[in-house]
């Protein structure tokens, strides 16, 4: 059985901004391969979301969190996301080598991030 997916604001606004830089830094074909890649990732966690990691025990706020990098070659990306028996809740697409407690309790940035 596969679990709905809901992606937060916060998740659009990641994932657009990766978009963006990767047509801007790269081309419109490297921009698709990225949302394919993502899609895929969310895809596969629909099916397995125990396939993440477990993060950030010692953040309260950051409580029942998990990560997965996003397929290859976009893995220094990382979704992080929860799930209960229902849904998957996809709330952030971040770069591995942020600070990535701090980065994940505040909004996006506006910035292009880049990989």
């Amino acid at each position: 059985m596969s679990l709905e997916l809901k992606r937060s604001d916060y998740f659009w606004t990641d994932l657009c901004n990766q978009v963006d830089w990767y047509r801007d830094r790269g081309s419109p074909q490297a921009a698709q391969r990225f949302v394919d890649a993502v899609e895929a990732t969310l895809d596969q966690l629909r099916e397995m979301p125990e396939l993440g990691r477990v993060r950030f025990a010692d953040w309260p706020e950051l409580a029942g969190m998990y990560s997965r990098r996003v397929q290859r070659p976009f893995q220094r990306l990382l979704i992080f996301y929860r799930f209960d028996g229902h849904r998957l809740f996809a709330e952030r697409l971040i770069h591995g080598r942020r600070d990535l407690p701090r980065r994940l309790l505040e909004p996006p940035a506006s910035e292009r991030t880049g990989s």
